[in-house]
Order: C-alpha cells, then structure tokens, then sequence
C-alpha cells in the first residue's frame, strides 16, 4: 500500500517538473515563431497575468507594454498559449482598419460581457442584431437601425426628448446650485442616463423611472453587468441556463415596457408629440409592414444591444467632460462664450438643434474628452487572410489588439498628452475627424451624433446656468488605469464637484443673455 502511494506521488511530482519544461519548449516555440514573421516578441503572458490580477487585464499593463515597444511596429504576446499581437504604428493599425472587411474581421471591443440573444429563432439573428438592423430583408428599400432612427432625419424630433431630460437634470441642481452644494457628477449622469433610456425607447415619465418597485433601474443596470467568470466557463460548455434564463427575464421585462409605451396614453406617442419616442418613430409610418421586418421581441433586442454598446460609453463620456469642465474654468468661459455669441439674437432660453450644431467649441471639447479618454481603450480585430505590409506578416487567424488609450496619450501624437486642450482641434470639424479611423471609431462607440448632441447640449444647459468648480474632495484624476479593459473606460465611482449658480449677484457671467445688441 506505501508502495503504491509512493508511486503515485512520484508520478505527480515528475508530471509537475514536465509542466515547466513543456511551457519553456512551447513559449520558444512561440518566440521563433514570431521572429520568422518580423515580430518582436514579448515574454509577459496576458492571461497569466491578468490572472493575478483578479482575472482581468488592466489598462497599466497595456499601457507598460505599449512604452516599453513603443518605437516598433507592433510586438508578439501570448494569452495563455495563444499568440496575440499587439498593434503598435499608427500606421499599421491605419492600414489594418483600411483593410476591415477584407483581410481583418470587423473592430470590435475587448468585450467579455456581451448580451446573449436568447430567442428560439430558425436562423441567428444576433449578428444582425449587432449592427443594428430592424430589417432582415436585404431587398428591403428601407433598413432603418437603431443609431439610423436615432441619427438620420428623425434626429431633430429625438433633440427634442434629448433636450427634454437634460433639462430635467439642469433644473433638478437649481436649489443645490443656489446653496453653493456639492454634488457627484457620476451619480447625476447615471440619473440622466436613465432618464434618456426610459423616455426615449419606452415612453416613461421621469416620476415613474425613479419609483424604486419599478426596478427599470435595476434591469438597465443588468444590461452592462459583466458576465462572471463561473458564467463564461458554463457557456463554454453549453450549460449557461441560469444565464439563459436571467437574459430572458430582462427581454420580457423590456417587451412588456416596450408594449406599454406604444398602447399607453396618446401624449407618448403620439406623432404631434414634441417629445416622440423610438416606438413612435418604428411605428409611425408602418414600418413594420416592410416584407422581412423583425418581431418585435427582436426589435427590443436591438434596443438593449444598443444601451449596452452605446449608453454606457455617452455615460463615462459626458462624465469626463464635466470633469474637465470644473478643473478648467478657462474651458468653462470659452463655452459660455460661444453660448452668448450663437443664442445673440434668440428670444427662447431653449437650445435649437441647428444652433447646437453650429457651436464648434463644445465640438472640440467634446473631441478632447475621446482623446483623453477615449470611451473604447482596448478594441481588437481577427486576420481573416494572411497579411504583408513593410516586412512583417500577419497570420490568419492571429488576434490583434489596438491599445487606443495608449496612442492617445502618446506626446509623439499629441503633445502635452495629460492636458485638455480643446485647441487641439480647433482647425478641423467632426466631419473632418471622422475621417480619422481611431477618433472616428470613439464617435461611432458613443452613438454618432447622437451621443454627440447629448454631451454638447448636456454641457451648454450646465454650464450657461451653473459654476461647476473643483472641491477639496475632487480627485486628481477621473479614471483608474488598474480597471479591466473588457469593458469601455469608466470613470471613478464619484467625483465630487462644487456647483453654484451664475448670476450677477455672485459675479459671474449672466445666462440670460442681452439680446438688445
């Protein structure tokens, strides 16, 4: 018996010696391998590492390994025995996104939370449903999505809700402004997320989303919760009921809202409604009737997929730019500035969508806050087919990584990188941006124009009536490097500000402007 026990535990101690030898053989396997390709490879290994890390990847440890290569192409990791490669040369990861669609799968996030359909459908939808599609038919004259609706010729009839909940949040500070009060931005901003949430794509009143038996907070909540660890591993294995059954809860929850708010009273939706909702614009013109149209379970889909993919990233978006906004006063007088100079001769202390358009200042603002911090920092794409640029050669199938926070906060690409600068781009427009595939990338991630009209009327209503300033309990920064990257950049939990009202009294610029001259 001592015999056979001692036999088995040398067999285990001579399997644990052959472990190591056979991770040493493998990683300079890998090592040659990457040298044949023209790649510098690197010896930290991504999922060892972000094991010791609670199980994720931190933006530091990309941002070490983005520095310490920073003057190659691109360098080689591992993920576990996985070769990755980390994109480094702007120019290459230009070239890679030129290439999208025909040697590279499409960008996408470093994203392990994503939303699983949970439809019995005969085909899968959940591609489609990615890229926002309300159509499957593709002989269809008409495929409107979910950031077309909200985008295309409806955008100023949804500016008008937009407006609607961002001066809800505007007057909802007046008492606290008037008392000179302290508030967290982060706190107030989930609010308005929720409020843009519920009365654009389901018709609620501001009273009924704050009822707390209402739980619509709670179910958005569900929405950008990432899926845990014991979750992925029993979806590997095809056993994620639980999960299954938790995604199916929240798609009947959302249908049952979504059902409401087209049967509910006629001041949601009706089309003389200035404050039309999405349900009203599928709805309105039959849209529904198109040959191929999807259900409309499916068309709630689409809408979750939306707030997980673009909601959250307009959240920590308009986040960073109110705390930009406080720490820099000078930013906050150049704004009011471009308020007084384009509202001169308007009577309505309302904001115009064609004269929010042409505040370029809050443009570059805006822009500044993606290039800071930008809402999508770690993106990766697939080689589909082999690919040779300037002696080096990507395999097919090799995953590769875009560190997009590190490039932004290179001083060889943007001098003075920890500044904001909205000057940065005062010699170019969203149009002319939009050409640029990394900063273009960021405007697609928070909506489009969408999410781009949100923060600039969002800023213009607080700080044409508000002094948002830096208090003692206002951190140095609004992000932490060490957070995971499989989800977009957060801010800090809160970020106390100090906010008071503008008014001559206090010596501060007027927000009713004298529209005489």
């Amino acid at each position: 018996m001592l015999s056979w026990g001692r036999t088995v535990i040398e067999g285990l101690f001579g399997l644990l010696l052959c472990i190591p030898v056979y991770l040493v053989v493998k990683f300079s396997r890998l090592h040659k391998r990457w040298a044949k390709h023209g790649i510098v490879g690197h010896d930290t290994n991504l999922l060892v590492h972000a094991w010791f890390r609670r199980n994720h990847l931190s933006y530091s440890t990309i941002d070490t390994i983005y520095k310490r290569f920073i003057n190659e192409k691109c360098v080689g990791l591992h993920q576990g025995l996985k070769p990755v490669l980390m994109a480094i040369n702007t120019k290459l990861i230009g070239s890679i996104y030129e290439n999208v669609g025909v040697k590279f799968s499409k960008i996408t996030h470093n994203d392990n939370n994503r939303l699983r359909l949970v439809l019995e459908r005969d085909e899968p939808c959940t591609e489609e449903l990615e890229k926002g599609p309300v159509y499957k038919n593709e002989d269809a004259e008409i495929e409107p999505s979910v950031p077309s609706l909200l985008n295309g010729e409806n955008s100023e009839v949804i500016y008008q809700t937009t407006f609607h909940c961002s001066n809800e949040l505007r007057m909802s500070l007046e008492a606290r402004a008037h008392e000179n009060r302290i508030i967290d931005i982060v706190e107030e901003i989930e609010r308005l997320k929720l409020d843009l949430i519920g009365v654009t794509f389901f018709g609620l009143s501001f009273g009924r989303i704050r009822q707390p038996k209402f739980r619509f907070k709670e179910n958005v909540s569900k929405l950008s919760t990432p899926v845990s660890l014991m979750d992925r591993i029993m979806g590997a294995i095809g056993k994620d009921a639980g999960s299954a059954r938790r995604n199916a809860e929240m798609l009947d929850y959302f249908v049952k809202l979504y059902y409401d708010c087209l049967n509910g009273p006629a001041s949601t939706f009706s089309p003389r409604s200035s404050h039309k909702t999405f349900p009203a614009l599928v709805h309105s013109d039959d849209l529904l009737s198109v040959p191929g149209s999807l259900t409309t379970e499916e068309i709630v889909n689409s809408i979750m997929l939306f707030i997980q993919e673009h909601m959250e990233r307009i959240h920590s978006a308009l986040t960073f730019a109110l705390y930009e906004v406080s720490v820099n006063p000078e930013v906050q007088l150049n704004i009011i500035e471009e308020i007084n100079r384009t509202m001169k001769h308007t009577d309505d202390d309302k904001i115009p969508l064609e004269h929010l358009h042409s505040m370029k200042y809050l443009d570059q603002v805006v822009l500044e806050t993606l290039r800071k911090y930008p809402v999508s920092g770690l993106m990766s794409t697939k080689c589909t087919e082999s690919y040779k640029t300037d002696q080096l050669e990507i395999e097919e199938g090799m995953d590769v990584l875009l560190p997009i926070l590190s490039i932004h906060h290179d001083p060889h690409h943007y001098p003075r990188p920890d500044s904001f600068d909205p000057q940065r781009f005062a010699a170019c427009s969203l149009n002319d941006v939009s050409q640029v595939p990394l900063m273009a990338q960021q405007i697609q991630d928070i909506g489009g124009n969408y999410g781009v009209a949100i923060l600039k009327v969002t800023l213009a209503l607080l700080v044409r009536d508000y002094r948002l300033q830096r208090c003692r309990q206002t951190p140095e920064s609004p992000v932490s490097m060490n957070q995971q990257t499989s989800i977009c950049l957060k801010p800090v939990s809160c970020i106390p500000v100090q906010i008071s009202s503008r008014s001559p009294e206090k010596g501060f610029f007027p927000h009713i402007v004298n529209r005489s001259g």
